[in-house]
């Protein structure tokens, strides 16, 4: 029996398709192993992006619960110094304290200029404190300044903590009892601002209350 000449041409062509095969499922798999790897990447940016988010509504609702508790322990305080002996005690006044700092670079642009106004103007109001307790004020008429102080930018912070919260839909119900405090409070140091013009008031209430005035 005579041997079929072998076919070069066809194998040829099987092997150069083979090869052509095994080239395109390997760009393929190149392919897909590059849009699977950047997948992976941009899910780990976002998921590392959503722990910056909530690192920064974690600091500001932090803020608003040392506000709070702030002013709680000043209340109690001022009921307190009506029974010491010299109207007041140093060694147990209230610890009030300046907002922490954050990484702003955490915040969307419009969030973190509007927080790093708040907190500045926040920091320049003690200005006032500072300057009516060495020249005229009382230590209980400071200590309200200071309650004032807290409440007024406490509504800024609340009304700041919902509009982010809301932008990055992430809700808490633990602050607002917080929150209702601080609305409460500025209303009710408003409302005396009016009704009693003789008193000196914190220069942002005042000129809140005279622009509602009007």
């Amino acid at each position: 029996m005579v041997a079929t000449d072998f076919d070069w041409i066809k194998f040829g062509l099987a092997v150069l398709g083979s090869s052509v095969i095994s080239a395109l499922i390997n760009t393929g798999w190149n392919v897909y192993s590059k849009r699977q790897d950047k997948k992976e990447k941009d899910n780990k940016d976002l998921e590392e992006r959503e722990h910056e988010l909530l690192m920064a509504l974690a600091w500001v609702d932090n803020l608003s619960i040392s506000f709070y508790e702030s002013m709680l322990s000043i209340n109690e305080y001022i009921n307190d110094m009506h029974n010491m002996p010299n109207g007041y005690d140093p060694k147990h006044a209230p610890n009030i304290e300046e907002p922490k700092e954050v990484n702003l670079k955490l915040l969307p642009i419009g969030f973190r200029t509007e927080i790093l106004l708040i907190g500045q103007n926040f920091k320049y109001s003690s200005d006032f404190i500072y300057a009516a307790f060495e020249y005229w004020a009382e230590v209980e008429e400071c200590y309200v300044f200071e309650l004032q102080r807290i409440a007024f930018y406490g509504v800024q912070i609340s009304k700041f903590s919902d509009r982010f919260r809301g932008a990055i839909y992430k809700k808490s119900e633990k602050l607002n009892d917080a929150h209702e405090y601080f609305f409460s409070e500025k209303e009710k140091y408003l409302k005396r601002c009016l009704k009693f013009q003789n008193v000196t008031f914190l220069p942002e209430i005042e000129r809140e209350a005279k622009g509602n005035k009007g």
